[in-house]
Parts: C-alpha cells; structure tokens; sequence
C-alpha cells in the first residue's frame, strides 16, 4: 500500500489540500509551523505534505539573524 498525505501550503496556521501519494523515501505526513520575525512584525506559514521519519524527529530550528529578523521553524 502507498502513503498518501495531504498537500499545502498556505500564509498562516492551518491549510486543506489534495492527497497525494508519497514517494517510496517518505514514510510519514509531516506538518511544518514556519515562523518570521522581522523589525518585531510576525508572519506565520504552514506546510503540510510527505516526510522522511528522520524529519519528523528534526524537531524545531530556531534561527537569529541580528536583531532585526528571527526565524522558528517546527515539524
């Protein structure tokens, strides 16, 4: 049986999509929370689609670029 995940990506925190079906490597439907700061103004993306395992488990990034701009990302 293949895996099949939802597909999308949209401005925000949540998003619908089509299924689609995962390529052998993907084991899993992973959910990706991006969020920017920049100059103290918050923008949230959200990503949904087919993943490795070894992605589910990356867990969250946070990244600072100066003061100005800051960048957390969680699968």
């Amino acid at each position: 049986a293949c895996l099949q995940c939802e597909v999308c990506e949209e401005p925000g925190t949540s998003c619908t999509g089509d299924s689609d079906t995962c390529r052998n490597s993907e084991d899993s439907c992973g959910i990706t929370l991006t969020e920017d700061t920049m100059a103290g103004a918050k923008t949230q993306r959200i990503l949904k689609g087919c993943v490795t395992a070894t992605q589910c488990k990356a867990g969250s990034i946070s990244m600072n670029f100066g003061t100005a701009k800051a960048r957390r990302m969680s699968v």
